[in-house]
């Protein structure tokens, strides 16, 4: 018959010297005692070997603690589970669960709608606006009405030109004047947060002399159609003289 492990009391436990320790109560239950550290263990073997699972460090962890966990991890193993493995996997979705938060948090602090409200503050903050009091307000409406619902949610990173030409189709002709101030506070936003790096694409997608350009050539050409459509007929041209002038 084995020889039965004597239980260690808490007292008996507190006074022990550097070494390891048979603390009894449940098979194969140790402490390990150093100048460095204290530890519980469990020691167990399997079709793989003999193992040493670390329980966790004294007093943070109590001997009754260390029992009850001790026992619930033969339980684990007398169920064909292995408890290093399952640690490991534990720890593999803590640092996952982290990372996701992580991504999370910096896709909100890094969206479009927010990098732009902290471009405002920045402008605010060094008195920028202080000749125009209005046009932070107004900075503000703009955008909301005609860039966040296409790109607020967005992460900074991933704005490209196409998202931006999006942005300018839809009132390119027909509010010229905005079109013009969105793509001007889209310029700035993009080149204040490149140059804090922010954005690490230094690519500005709203800059003209870019791919935008390119992208907003047909849109630039129909609005000089418009525009010189408009000049003749207020010159009093006909309809046919119009026309021809385009041919």
């Amino acid at each position: 018959m084995p020889k039965r492990v004597p239980e260690l009391t808490a007292l008996q436990l507190k006074n022990l010297k550097n070494g390891i320790h048979n603390v009894g109560g449940v098979k194969g239950l140790y402490f390990k005692k150093t100048d460095t550290q204290t530890r519980f263990f469990l020691r167990y073997s399997d079709v793989s070997g003999r193992h040493d699972f670390s329980l966790g460090s004294y007093p943070q962890l109590s001997l009754s603690q260390a029992r009850k966990l001790a026992f619930e991890t033969w339980q684990q193993i007398d169920s064909g589970k292995d408890p290093i493995r399952e640690r490991e996997e534990e720890r593999k979705n803590k640092q996952r669960a982290a990372e996701e938060k992580r991504l999370a948090k910096e896709s909100y602090e890094l969206s479009f709608s927010n990098v732009a409200q902290q471009w405002i503050e920045d402008r605010e903050s060094h008195d920028y606006w202080v000749n125009n009091i209005r046009e932070p307000k107004c900075t503000i409406q703009i955008l909301e009405r005609n860039v966040y619902p296409f790109i607020g949610e967005t992460h900074i990173e991933e704005i490209s030109p196409e998202m931006v030409r999006a942005i300018l189709e839809p009132i390119w002709q027909t509010k010229p004047s905005t079109a013009k101030k969105v793509k001007t506070y889209l310029r700035q936003i993009f080149q204040w947060a490149i140059a804090l790096k922010k954005r690490k694409d230094k690519e500005n997608p709203a800059q003209m002399d870019g791919t935008l350009g390119v992208l907003m050539e047909p849109l630039q050409k129909k609005q000089e159609r418009k525009t010189k459509l408009c000049v003749l007929s207020c010159k009093g041209y006909s309809s046919a003289n119009v026309r021809d002038s385009f041919l």
